[in-house]
Protein backbone atom coordinates (compact mmCIF):
# COMPACT_ATOMS: atom_id res chain seq x y z
CA UNK A 1 0.00 0.00 0.00
CA UNK A 2 2.98 2.31 0.50
CA UNK A 3 3.64 2.26 -3.25
CA UNK A 4 0.14 3.64 -3.84
CA UNK A 5 0.71 6.53 -1.45
CA UNK A 6 4.05 7.34 -3.13
CA UNK A 7 2.52 7.16 -6.62
CA UNK A 8 -0.47 9.30 -5.66
CA UNK A 9 1.75 11.87 -3.94
CA UNK A 10 4.04 11.97 -6.96
CA UNK A 11 1.13 12.50 -9.33
CA UNK A 12 -0.40 15.26 -7.22
CA UNK A 13 2.92 17.07 -6.75
CA UNK A 14 3.75 16.67 -10.46
CA UNK A 15 0.48 18.24 -11.54
CA UNK A 16 0.90 21.01 -8.99
CA UNK A 17 4.42 21.67 -10.24
CA UNK A 18 3.27 21.89 -13.86
CA UNK A 19 0.33 24.19 -13.14
CA UNK A 20 2.30 26.55 -10.90
CA UNK A 21 5.32 26.69 -13.22
CA UNK A 22 3.08 27.38 -16.23
CA UNK A 23 1.27 30.19 -14.41
CA UNK A 24 4.50 31.75 -13.16
CA UNK A 25 6.41 31.46 -16.43
CA UNK A 26 3.65 33.07 -18.49
CA UNK A 27 3.58 36.10 -16.17
CA UNK A 28 7.35 36.32 -15.69
CA UNK A 29 9.48 38.93 -17.42
CA UNK A 30 12.59 36.75 -17.14
CA UNK A 31 11.76 33.02 -17.39
CA UNK A 32 15.40 31.96 -16.94
CA UNK A 33 15.77 33.65 -13.53
CA UNK A 34 12.39 32.33 -12.46
CA UNK A 35 13.38 28.81 -13.52
CA UNK A 36 16.52 28.97 -11.36
CA UNK A 37 14.60 30.09 -8.27
CA UNK A 38 11.68 27.72 -8.84
CA UNK A 39 13.87 24.67 -9.45
CA UNK A 40 16.16 25.49 -6.52
CA UNK A 41 13.11 25.36 -4.25
CA UNK A 42 12.01 22.09 -5.88
CA UNK A 43 15.49 20.62 -5.38
CA UNK A 44 15.52 21.50 -1.69
CA UNK A 45 12.15 19.82 -1.26
CA UNK A 46 13.37 16.71 -3.14
CA UNK A 47 16.48 16.47 -0.95
CA UNK A 48 14.29 16.71 2.14
CA UNK A 49 12.24 13.77 0.85
CA UNK A 50 15.41 11.66 0.46
CA UNK A 51 16.14 12.05 4.16
CA UNK A 52 13.32 9.61 4.96
CA UNK A 53 15.22 6.69 3.35
CA UNK A 54 18.79 6.85 4.72
CA UNK A 55 19.64 3.26 3.71
CA UNK A 56 19.09 4.13 0.06
CA UNK A 57 22.48 5.81 -0.41
CA UNK A 58 24.74 2.93 0.70
CA UNK A 59 24.69 0.45 -2.24
CA UNK A 60 24.85 2.99 -5.09
CA UNK A 61 27.94 2.55 -7.34
CA UNK A 62 30.12 5.57 -8.13
CA UNK A 63 29.28 5.64 -11.86
CA UNK A 64 25.58 6.07 -10.98
CA UNK A 65 26.47 9.19 -8.97
CA UNK A 66 28.33 10.47 -12.05
CA UNK A 67 25.29 9.79 -14.22
CA UNK A 68 23.15 11.56 -11.63
CA UNK A 69 25.39 14.64 -11.76
CA UNK A 70 25.29 14.63 -15.57
CA UNK A 71 21.52 14.26 -15.56
CA UNK A 72 21.17 17.15 -13.08
CA UNK A 73 23.21 19.41 -15.35
CA UNK A 74 21.27 18.39 -18.46
CA UNK A 75 17.96 18.64 -16.63
CA UNK A 76 18.83 22.16 -15.50
CA UNK A 77 19.30 23.23 -19.11
CA UNK A 78 16.18 21.32 -20.14
CA UNK A 79 14.02 22.85 -17.42
CA UNK A 80 15.31 26.34 -18.20
CA UNK A 81 14.10 25.88 -21.77
CA UNK A 82 10.81 24.55 -20.38
CA UNK A 83 10.11 27.92 -18.81
CA UNK A 84 10.72 29.68 -22.12
CA UNK A 85 8.54 27.10 -23.84
CA UNK A 86 5.75 27.55 -21.32
CA UNK A 87 5.88 31.30 -21.80
CA UNK A 88 5.90 31.46 -25.60
CA UNK A 89 4.18 28.23 -26.75
CA UNK A 90 0.51 27.48 -26.13
CA UNK A 91 -0.28 24.87 -23.47
CA UNK A 92 -1.60 22.13 -25.77
CA UNK A 93 1.46 22.13 -28.02
CA UNK A 94 3.95 22.30 -25.17
CA UNK A 95 2.28 19.44 -23.29
CA UNK A 96 2.70 17.17 -26.31
CA UNK A 97 6.36 18.10 -26.67
CA UNK A 98 7.13 17.77 -22.96
CA UNK A 99 5.61 14.27 -22.82
CA UNK A 100 8.72 13.00 -24.56
CA UNK A 101 10.68 13.46 -21.32
CA UNK A 102 9.21 10.30 -19.75
CA UNK A 103 9.74 8.19 -22.85
CA UNK A 104 13.36 9.27 -23.25
CA UNK A 105 14.09 8.70 -19.55
CA UNK A 106 12.81 5.13 -19.58
CA UNK A 107 14.64 4.20 -22.76
CA UNK A 108 17.87 5.73 -21.45
CA UNK A 109 17.45 3.61 -18.29
CA UNK A 110 17.31 0.56 -20.56
CA UNK A 111 20.57 1.59 -22.21
CA UNK A 112 22.67 3.18 -19.44
CA UNK A 113 21.53 1.22 -16.39
CA UNK A 114 21.03 -2.09 -18.24
CA UNK A 115 17.43 -2.26 -17.08
CA UNK A 116 15.50 -5.37 -18.14
CA UNK A 117 13.32 -4.61 -21.15
CA UNK A 118 9.81 -5.96 -20.63
CA UNK A 119 6.59 -5.38 -22.51
CA UNK A 120 5.05 -3.80 -19.43
CA UNK A 121 7.87 -1.22 -19.16
CA UNK A 122 7.69 -0.38 -22.86
CA UNK A 123 3.92 0.11 -22.73
CA UNK A 124 4.23 2.22 -19.60
CA UNK A 125 6.96 4.37 -21.15
CA UNK A 126 5.00 5.02 -24.34
CA UNK A 127 1.68 5.63 -22.55
CA UNK A 128 2.14 9.42 -22.32
CA UNK A 129 2.47 9.54 -26.11
CA UNK A 130 -0.35 7.20 -27.09
CA UNK A 131 -3.10 7.79 -24.55
CA UNK A 132 -5.29 10.86 -24.29
CA UNK A 133 -6.58 9.81 -20.83
CA UNK A 134 -10.10 11.03 -21.60
CA UNK A 135 -9.13 14.62 -22.31
CA UNK A 136 -11.30 16.72 -24.58
CA UNK A 137 -9.91 18.02 -27.87
CA UNK A 138 -8.17 21.36 -27.51
CA UNK A 139 -10.95 23.14 -29.41
CA UNK A 140 -13.48 22.11 -26.71
CA UNK A 141 -11.33 23.13 -23.73
CA UNK A 142 -11.34 26.48 -22.04
CA UNK A 143 -8.01 28.20 -21.62
CA UNK A 144 -7.19 27.90 -17.93
CA UNK A 145 -3.54 28.83 -18.20
CA UNK A 146 -3.72 32.51 -18.98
Amino acid sequence: MTWFIYALTSAILGVGYMVVSRKLSVKSENPRALSIVFNACSSIIALALFSFEKWWFNPVPLYVWGLLLLSIILYTVFEGTHFYGRKYVDASTSSIIFRLNTVISVFMAFILLKEDVTLNKILTATDPLTEDHGRKPVSECETIWM
